[in-house]
């Protein structure tokens, strides 16, 4: 399942893609904690997302070298669907 097929319309405007991809997981699992970060080296930045159910232990993925995510509830994605929305933000994101 391609899980971002509007790559092409946000390419030049990663603030909107954030937005859009963030509104795309949210309808898939509506209960999801998610928070992007800007990578500066070892600091995470916050960007976009919900800071109102902040987890200790989110889980951090990197997307790229310059942005991530943290997922407070990761549980809620299967391990297979997980894998399979990293691999489609990381295109987004080239």
């Amino acid at each position: 399942m391609e899980y971002f097929t509007f790559i092409n319309i946000y390419c030049d405007d990663k603030h909107a893609l954030i937005k859009a991809c963030h509104q795309r997981l949210l309808e898939r699992y509506p209960d999801l904690h998610l928070r992007w970060v800007r990578i500066h080296g070892k600091r995470w930045a916050h960007l976009y997302g919900d800071t109102d159910r902040i987890s200790w232990q989110p889980l951090k993925l990197s997307i790229n070298n310059n942005y991530g995510i943290f997922i407070d509830n990761p549980q809620i994605i299967p391990e297979a669907d997980r894998q399979e929305i990293m691999t489609s933000l990381e295109k987004c994101f080239k």
